[in-house]
């Protein structure tokens, strides 16, 4: 039976703990999507490849109406996990189930059950790594062959989905101003090393002294020019900042030491939040409009993979996984910021 926490805190905390199946199974919520208030999905699996190909479980879904979270039935037959979401509407959710063979599932929920609209071709280690959606007829999907070998990219019109080729193709994920606004994070040489702008018919590159030989692992776009980036250890001394403002990239260096940081989100008043980790230990990070940065350690050893804020509100909602208490396997987790809205 899942676990709920008590009601009544409206700091980071964990709100519904699962574990699927075996007790060794790696279950995992993955992906976040917040149509509104009163209305939130969180998306898994029962036994996932944490950073990697489809695991050996089936998907699963959970579903916030304003009062509890409870498990919403994806169509049958599907294997594998859901790695990506978007929400357009309470009447409109769209989602990608990777399910360790040759085809990715493009699952739907029309506000009342949840179909398979679409398959992407691939292979069996295919990863679905981020999606964005604008309406019914501009949906895109990600899948970049980072960890593991990617969907690729492709973009949904209303009657099919079409892969995008160029340098389009290696992209990870994207964050949105508009559908004419979007600025997302792609693969040239190496997995990550590029960013990338779409103007509404075209992808380029993004060039400035302060990205040039970094990696990125987390993308944000917010209105009036202001666009950040998270980057990886692995090109730079620390993970930090870049931010577009004015036209122009700067570096925004941070007052901790993070072995890995990830997963940003607006936090609903012009600042945003994202999530840091070293020595088994992570924090929620918040940087206000004004640029006051502070952190919040979290409890246990946990992975946010998904953070979305409840739109018109400061509250948000996470999706991850932490250790079971035998440490054989690992719980499926929704996090919670603010009143639950």
């Amino acid at each position: 039976m899942p676990a709920h926490a008590a009601t009544g805190s409206t700091g980071w905390r964990v709100v519904l703990t699962q574990h699927f199946g075996a007790a060794a199974n790696t279950s995992a919520y993955e992906t976040v999507a917040a149509p509104g208030v009163g209305d939130a999905w969180v998306f898994g699996g029962t036994s996932v490849t944490l950073g990697g190909p489809a695991g050996t479980g089936r998907p699963v879904a959970e579903h916030w109406t304003g009062a509890k979270w409870t498990p919403s039935a994806l169509p049958t037959g599907l294997v594998g996990d859901v790695s990506a979401s978007a929400a357009l509407s309470g009447t409109s959710v769209w989602a990608v189930n990777e399910s360790g063979s040759a085809n990715a599932s493009i699952l739907h929920w029309n506000g009342t059950n949840w179909s398979v609209t679409g398959s992407l071709p691939g292979t069996s280690t295919d990863v679905a790594t981020g999606m964005l959606a604008f309406s019914n007829s501009n949906v895109w999907a990600f899948g970049n062959p980072g960890n593991a070998a990617g969907t690729g990219t492709w973009h949904y019109n209303g009657r099919t989905w079409t892969r995008q080729t160029g340098i389009a193709r290696g992209i990870t994920t994207a964050a949105a101003v508009s559908p004419a606004d979007i600025w997302a994070i792609g693969s040239t040489s190496l997995p990550e090393d590029t960013l990338l702008h779409y103007n509404g018919s075209t992808w380029q590159p993004v060039t400035a002294p302060v990205l040039s030989g970094q990696g990125f692992s987390a993308i944000l776009a917010l209105p009036k020019d202001n666009v950040w980036a998270l980057t990886y250890p692995s090109q730079s001394a620390n993970p930090h900042l870049v931010h577009l403002s004015g036209g122009t990239w700067s570096s925004v260096q941070l007052p901790w030491t993070f072995s890995d940081a990830f997963t940003l989100a607006p936090d609903g008043s012009g600042g945003f939040w994202f999530i840091g980790y070293a020595a088994s230990r992570a924090w929620a990070v918040h940087r206000t409009s004004a640029g006051v940065l502070s952190r919040t350690e979290l409890a246990g050893h946990p992975a946010l993979m998904g953070l979305a804020l409840v739109p018109g509100t400061t509250s948000l909602w996470g999706a991850g996984t932490d250790s079971t208490a035998s440490g054989t396997g690992t719980n499926a987790e929704i996090f919670a910021y603010g009143p639950e809205r």
